[in-house]
């Protein structure tokens, strides 16, 4: 038969940033296929959003008047 372990309370007093679930998954795998997952991130964010976000600051832009004098020279 299985034998169960009882039930434990979290221990807020005890907890520490080291001893935390993020630092702690961070150790346990390689932190530097962490960090080039993180600068492709950055890549990729950086060559399809940011195009994007410029485009459509443009776009909304007013309109400009321009005299006839400067459209036709």
């Amino acid at each position: 038969m299985a034998k169960f372990k009882p039930y434990l309370q979290y221990d807020e007093e005890s907890w520490t940033l080291k001893n935390s679930f993020v630092l702690r998954e961070i150790r346990r795998c390689n932190r530097n296929q962490l960090i080039l997952m993180l600068v492709l991130f950055g890549l990729l964010l950086s060559l399809f959003i940011y195009p994007f976000a410029v485009k459509t600051f443009f776009s909304r832009q007013a309109a400009v008047e321009m005299p006839a004098g400067e459209v036709l020279p």
